[in-house]
């Protein structure tokens, strides 16, 4: 489902006397929260100036325009920084965790309904998609090529072809 703003990160708490803040950065490098020149905070989608962005150790340093001290700060943590997906150039067969999400995994043989993405876990050397079937039971599959036939965000749906026993509990 495409969403106009995705999450890219949160605020923690202040860094220093000149109102920056710790960012837990939701984006595939902390360093690509560096290179955006607008975002937008909380729910509302403000849209806030960053003046400058560095990496610190595992998390990004952000000075927020308008905000020079840590008492001003302080009033940004807890927050969510947003990015608008008009902001990015992908290519045409890049897409965003969060377009996937809520997607219909079918199997591109047989038409049969799987369920729905609910997650996509990145920590192994390959992609790992999540979906909750009709019963609410979670099974997973790999992202490689002989399974994940194709993704078409347009019309919410994830094709697949499972290898035998892929989903035998």
């Amino acid at each position: 489902m495409k969403q106009n703003f995705l999450l890219i990160a949160e605020v923690g708490r202040t860094h220093g006397i000149h109102g920056e803040v710790r960012c837990v950065a939701h984006c595939d490098s902390p360093s690509d929260l560096e290179t955006f020149e607008t975002l937008y905070l909380g729910k509302d989608k403000l849209p806030v100036v960053i003046e400058s962005g560095r990496v610190h150790k595992n998390v990004v340093l952000v000075k927020l325009k308008g905000y020079d001290t840590p008492e001003e700060a302080a009033k940004l943590c807890g927050k969510k920084l947003y990015a608008d997906r008009a902001d990015f150039d992908l290519d045409d067969d890049t897409y965003f965790i969060a377009d996937v999400i809520g997607a219909t995994v079918k199997d591109v043989d047989t038409g049969e309904t799987y369920g729905l993405v609910t997650d996509i876990l990145q920590n192994a050397p390959t992609d790992v998609y999540v979906f909750k079937n009709a019963d609410n039971k979670e099974l997973c599959f790999p992202a490689i090529s002989e399974v994940l036939i194709s993704v078409d965000i347009d019309n919410d749906v994830v094709l697949i072809r499972p290898l035998i026993g892929l989903f035998d509990v």
